[in-house]
């Protein structure tokens, strides 16, 4: 059974003036915008991480100070199918 993952990104104010929306696009754009049946993407308002945003969580791993490019390169860590 594969594992599943759940993704989520910060849209708090902060985040969301840090360009949270461009973390989206760039989650979308790794998966060509269709999600394996693993993968759970959701947003969330205020994680609590004002300050170092952008913010994207996957599963418990909290992940700050986000770009597009560091984005992909923390999608290709993980396993998703």
């Amino acid at each position: 059974m594969d594992t599943k993952h759940n993704i989520t990104i910060c849209m708090g104010s902060a985040c969301f003036s840090r360009g949270s929306r461009n973390i989206a696009d760039a989650v979308n754009n790794f998966f060509n915008n269709n999600l394996p049946d693993n993968v759970f993407l959701s947003g969330s308002l205020c994680t609590g991480n004002c300050e170092k945003g952008p913010v994207m969580i996957i599963d418990d791993k909290v992940y700050k100070q986000l770009d597009e490019e560091k984005v992909i390169e923390i999608l290709n860590q993980y396993n998703f199918k």
